[in-house]
């Protein structure tokens, strides 16, 4: 009798077989999502930090923190806006004068946040600490 060797078949995993592609895959779309939601977490940490300017399409401008946004408003708290200043000493002044007037202290007395519906707002800045509106506030505070 003749031996006769077969050969036995080999099975070598591929180290880059569909397994290991459809790992990587769920790995990128789980790590760019956890990267998304910290981004935004991290800017709203950071914004919270900063007085903003609302600048609305009516032409007025409030101040305040920004907290919530959501698909149709914003939520502004320890609200503030500009009023003219009736200054009866200097009628013609060139530059008018304003004064700021925090909401609360409205004569209808609401709370001190606005909800404002996103379709109003033409844009919002982040103040610096520097500002004058903000060093205002932070005098009107003390």
């Amino acid at each position: 009798m003749e031996n006769t060797v077969t050969p036995v078949p080999t099975h070598h995993a591929k180290p880059f077989g569909l397994p290991w592609l459809v790992f990587l895959l769920l790995v990128v779309i789980v790590l760019s999502i956890g990267s998304l939601c910290f981004q935004r977490t991290w800017q709203k940490y950071q914004r919270r930090q900063y007085y903003q300017a609302v600048f609305l399409t009516n032409d007025q401008v409030y101040y305040g923190h920004l907290r919530d946004w959501d698909k149709q408003q914003v939520l502004l708290t320890d609200v503030y806006y500009a009023q003219a200043a009736a200054d009866a000493s200097s009628k013609e002044a060139a530059q008018p004068q304003y004064v700021l007037v925090k909401l609360s202290d409205h004569a209808t007395g609401p709370q001190n946040k606005l909800f404002i519906n996103r379709e109003h707002i033409l844009y919002v800045e982040d103040l610096q600490p520097s500002s004058q509106i903000v060093q205002v506030i932070q005098t009107g505070k003390q």
